[in-house]
């Protein structure tokens, strides 16, 4: 709205949203792997999910969602954890050749 440089009282939703068209969505049933490449490749930090070819949003996934989920599957592994937070702050690979879950 302070973009737009318009008066809260006066300006429909509607007028303020992304075009339907464009909205990207993952359905339900895909991968967390696909929902963090969907939100990377398309600059999002928010991720409707869908459920089969209905276009109802039955949730939402966020950038918030994806760090609790990798707090909770580093717990099990302080070693894991180390080496994916080194990783994280220098963009580079892990040094030790290990999977991380």
């Amino acid at each position: 709205m302070c973009a737009k440089d318009a008066l809260p009282s006066k300006t429909p939703l509607i007028s303020l949203l992304t075009k339907l068209s464009s909205i990207i969505t993952i359905d339900k049933n895909s991968t967390v792997e696909e929902a963090a490449y969907l939100m990377l490749k398309n600059g999002v930090r928010h991720l409707p999910v869908t459920e089969g070819n209905r276009k109802d949003i039955i949730g939402i996934i966020t950038t918030t969602d994806f760090a609790k989920y990798l707090e909770r599957r580093l717990e099990s592994s302080d070693s894991q954890s180390s080496l994916l937070l080194q990783a994280l702050c220098t963009e580079e690979e892990p040094t030790e050749e290990r999977d991380i879950p």
